[in-house]
């Protein structure tokens, strides 16, 4: 087995070992019948059976250098959870496992004999590629799933208008809801109209960025906690981030960032504001509204220090709400996201400011700001915050400002961008005539064997309809057709599934 090599986690372990001849991997995983006593008969029936783990006993000889390439080997096979394990004669599939047991190294001169006990939670391989479908011409979705056992599909959906409800039904007849199937394009819905949806990379780029009526320093800026917040610099640029670092490496951002901070002795940095866009009836205001924003805010080292401000403002330029991020802990890691309503802050969330932090870090980002009269709710990444503030209740909003500042001299923050912003105004006196639940540009995604729901890579369970297949909606081997549901008033969404092959 001179050129059969295994990778694991990522790491190919042929510089410290080779797996010898005597290695068997089996068929398939190990199999329990069930079966059940009848009566006083002395036979049983059938009822079934299970599929257990699957282990897979792999002998393996060292040459020379034993005791490096022995604590070298302890490093790479020491982790936490079950990582992808390939053998190079099937480069296709992977099984999803870890060691277990004790590894003894037989140790004769200059070898080293012992075996790697691999444990397989799952009992399966999956194919290293994975398979895709999607509903561009039509509303049922043909796949051919090749492996030899059921496979549990991810779904992403994404809208292309106001929408209510979606849904996939199985061969077998298991069905995923999302929404609300009653959920009718009525009287609300038509008086919910966007003011703003400017997404960069989607429909917001470097030339729109006039067109839009976006103006550089004339936004309307909290002084935070009574420091100058001085409008400077030289705006912001579209651009798009590309990371190039695990485990986010090789996703792409497409945003604005500031071209120069300018210079001040207290906070000081570009801001960029625009007024709605009038309404159907020539309205450029709104009393009741939902404000969404897509934001990055991440330190790069800890003497970094920065602010971040996204502001709903009245036509005279007073603040009606927003969300303001600070990074003045130039010791550590460390920021705050404070919400606020009427020029004040009503609650702090203290937060690690690092890359894999779940506000403004890779893994989050997403925020959302409802005003309905005096009733303010916000929906960030740590939970839902509402607060009643009755000398808010009648504001109007028709300005949102951006604003991205650095603290006196201070290194800046390594990422501090916009990504996207939608307003939508509502011409409603109650919560509960929101038109719909999900917006033009909203993406869903499903994953149906883990059971999560994410909405702008937000989890969101309440979502899912409660009785939801999840445990029969898999794709079985063969062929398979996914029904696609939607409201009817809505525009056809769409629709991408994909799963990974399951062998055994």
């Amino acid at each position: 087995m001179n050129d059969f090599t295994v990778i694991f986690n990522g790491v190919d372990l042929s510089p410290y070992l080779r797996v010898t001849e005597d290695f068997r991997r089996g068929i398939g995983t190990t199999r329990t019948n069930h079966t059940l006593q009848v009566g006083t008969h002395h036979f049983k029936r059938y009822t079934g059976y299970s599929l257990d783990e699957k282990i897979i006993e792999m002998p393996f000889v060292v040459r020379n250098d034993l005791i490096n390439k022995r604590r070298e080997l302890a490093r790479i096979l020491n982790v936490s959870e079950p990582a992808q394990l390939i053998f190079t004669d099937e480069p296709d599939k992977y099984y999803m496992a870890l060691p277990t047991g004790d590894i003894d190294v037989l140790e004769k001169r200059f070898l080293g004999f012992g075996t790697i006990t691999w444990q397989i939670p799952d009992g399966v391989a999956y194919s290293v590629q994975a398979k895709e479908a999607t509903n561009r011409k039509k509303d049922v979705l043909d796949i051919y799933n090749s492996g030899t056992f059921e496979s549990f599909p991810k779904i992403e959906v994404q809208m292309t208008s106001d929408n209510g409800f979606v849904g996939f039904i199985n061969d077998e007849g298991a069905l995923l809801q999302f929404g609300d199937p009653d959920e009718v394009n009525g009287v609300a819905y038509e008086k919910s109209e966007y003011g703003i949806i400017d997404i960069c990379g989607v429909n917001f780029w470097e030339d729109t960025f006039a067109k839009s009526k976006w103006r550089t320093n004339e936004g309307f800026v909290v002084q935070y906690k009574g420091m100058e917040c001085k409008q400077s610099g030289s705006g912001l640029s579209y651009d798009v981030y590309n990371i190039s670092y695990d485990p986010w490496a090789g996703q792409k951002f497409p945003s604005l960032r500031t071209i120069s901070y300018g210079t001040g002795e207290g906070w000081h940095g570009p801001s960029i504001t625009r007024p709605f866009t009038p309404d159907s009836e020539g309205k450029d205001t709104a009393k009741n509204w939902t404000f969404e924003i897509g934001q990055f805010f991440i330190s790069g080292s800890v003497e970094q220090a920065g602010m971040q401000q996204w502001l709903v403002n009245t036509p005279e330029g007073k603040n009606v709400a927003g969300i303001i991020f600070v990074k003045s802990n130039t010791s550590a890691h460390e920021m705050t996201c404070c919400l606020v309503i009427n020029g004040q802050v009503v609650k702090e969330i203290p937060s690690k400011s690092f890359t894999g932090n779940m506000l403004t870090g890779w893994w989050g980002g997403s925020w959302k700001v409802d005003k309905f009269n005096n009733q303010f709710t916000f929906t960030t990444p740590s939970g839902i915050f509402s607060f009643n503030n009755s000398a808010a209740a009648n504001l109007e909003g028709k300005f949102i400002t951006f604003y991205a500042a650095q603290w006196k001299t201070l290194p800046a923050m390594a990422v501090n961008i916009y990504t996207s912003c939608r307003f939508q105004k509502h011409n409603v006196e109650k919560w509960i005539d929101i038109p719909n639940k999900f917006g033009e540009y909203d993406v869903l995604s499903i994953d149906t064997g883990k059971g999560t729901v994410l909405l702008n890579g937000l989890e969101t369970p309440g979502l899912g309809a409660l009785g939801n297949d999840w445990e029969q909606f898999m794709l079985k081997t063969g062929e398979n057709q996914i029904h696609c549901l939607y409201s009817e008033f809505s525009k056809k969404p769409e629709m991408k599934i994909s799963f990974n092959e399951v062998f055994l």
